[in-house]
């Protein structure tokens, strides 16, 4: 802004000091204290006015001349998951571990699990915990997981139930996912049987799915195989809680598994450490798996 004078707040300044000095002592150089509190009105407001003519004073300042003008920093919205599942989850824990993963590229998540060994959705359902929760709160995912799901009659079965609980999940504002674990170990065409069955379970409930069984296979099929299985030969280590929950951190919230380091800090205040070669093999797996097999709704990759 130009102005067309120099404004010379001097004389404004030092009557208004004046003013105040007397005020301060209950009276004004004539004897009348009400006289000073009228001058003194006056001068504030013609210094605030004069003030933000020339743009000295922010928007906010006119109203409290020193007010803190900052405005608050809004929270950060808070991606919150509700996993339903058996022990495939629930060992090495892997719901805090795709939290730290999505903390480790800036999403804010909350994850909450239901995890009683050796469950099936049918069972979630029938014993009543899983809806329990799923009510009680507001979530933005679902993620459900099943065993292997790999014989006809459980593939129907993961079907039924997947539908079932995906519609309950929208009916309360919740996106649902199938979490895809892997076959037994040594099953002829074990990936392939679980694959098509989560595959199948997913189209028909309209969910997204995250392949972590097919990372499983890439990883395995690779040149350096990195041990994922127990010795019970279905129960994950915590390199293949890694890998599983790699692929579920970028179903959920896009964040690459390029960018998640081997060292993770769990809710808990826990620390887990892969070696970094191990580390580096399995984002690349999960990476890949993601790119060629989507985890959308349909069996395409993601856009």
């Amino acid at each position: 802004m130009v102005l067309g004078a120099v404004i010379d707040f001097s004389e404004i300044f030092e009557r208004d000091r004046v003013s105040r000095l007397y005020e301060n002592h209950g009276k004004s150089a004539a004897g009348d204290p009400r006289g000073i509190m009228r001058r003194s009105a006056p001068l504030a407001t013609i210094t605030l006015a004069l003030f933000a003519a020339i743009g000295l004073l922010s928007p906010g300042m006119t109203g409290r001349l020193g007010a803190d003008d900052k405005a608050e920093k809004k929270p950060d919205k808070v991606v919150r998951v509700l996993f339903l599942g058996n022990s495939l989850t629930a060992v090495n824990d892997v719901p805090a571990m795709v939290q730290a993963m999505a903390a480790t590229g800036g999403v804010h998540m909350h994850c909450k699990s239901f995890t009683p060994g050796g469950v099936s959705l049918e069972d979630h359902w029938q014993s009543g915990e899983g809806r329990k929760l799923l009510v009680g709160s507001k979530w933005n995912y679902l993620v459900l997981q099943q065993g292997p799901s790999s014989r006809p009659e459980s593939q129907v079965n993961l079907r039924e139930w997947a539908i079932k609980w995906a519609d309950e999940a929208r009916a309360h504002g919740a996106e649902p996912a199938l979490y895809m674990v892997w076959p037994f170990d040594g099953q002829n065409d074990g990936f392939k049987l679980v694959a098509q069955s989560y595959r199948e379970a997913a189209n028909a409930s309209k969910s997204l799915l995250f392949p972590a069984g097919e990372a499983w296979a890439k990883a395995l099929n690779g040149s350096n195989p990195i041990q994922l299985y127990q010795p019970d030969k279905l129960h994950p280590t915590l390199a293949g809680s890694y890998l599983a929950a790699l692929v579920i951190t970028q179903g959920l919230t896009k964040v690459k598994p390029s960018a998640i380091p081997s060292k993770l800090i769990l809710p808990s205040g826990k620390t887990i450490t892969l070696p970094e070669d191990q580390a580096k093999v399995l984002r690349e797996c999960a990476e890949k798996t993601v790119e060629e097999k989507g985890t959308s709704k349909s069996t395409q990759p993601d856009k």
